[in-house]
């Protein structure tokens, strides 16, 4: 992991990037964290590893936190370059309200909640299958999620479908 006076040293020298304050690094960080399963779901097969940051940020990722924290979208390629190593390493943190008023801003009309249901895992879970790589193909859900902290939350339910089984595979909440 790179240290964090190296990252500074990086964001110091480029023309843009320089005036970010450490607020918005952080809330970079804590967001990126939230979205990993909407960055990696999009990303080729070989992008796909959950434990390495992708090259590249999907689009509708570029526009949100550019305009969350109010970078150019010339400019995030370079922050995301910069950047991507040491925020898909650091520990989901709880979001703040801050961040749920920037997804309500600017990540619903970029198709993002702050709430996403993912099954817990990418790959197929029946264990006859011949299909080793992660599920790419989903089906998506519009959703509401009552949350203590944070109240009504819109979010997407997704459900990945396996090709060579024809099965569709969810996260479905058990019952208490």
């Amino acid at each position: 992991m790179a240290t964090v006076v190296g990252l500074l040293a990086q964001l110091q020298v480029h023309p843009v990037l320089r005036y970010l304050t450490l607020d918005g690094i952080t809330t970079f960080v804590r967001l990126i964290t939230h979205l990993k399963r909407d960055i990696i779901q999009p990303q080729p097969v070989d992008e796909s590893n959950p434990t390495t940051a992708p090259t590249v940020l999907p689009e509708p990722l570029t526009l949100f936190i550019g305009n969350a924290l109010g970078i150019p979208a010339d400019t995030m390629d370079d922050f995301w370059s910069i950047l991507k190593d040491y925020a898909w390493e650091m520990p989901t943190v709880p979001l703040m309200q801050d961040d749920y008023d920037l997804f309500k801003q600017w990540g619903w009309r970029c198709g993002l909640t702050a709430v996403s249901i993912y099954p817990p895992d990418d790959g197929c879970p029946n264990l006859s299958c011949d299909n080793q790589i992660p599920l790419k193909k989903e089906y998506r859900k519009k959703a509401v999620v009552y949350t203590r902290s944070a109240g009504v939350q819109p979010a997407w339910n997704t459900s990945l479908y396996c090709p060579s089984k024809y099965h569709l595979y969810n996260n479905k909440p058990k019952a208490p």
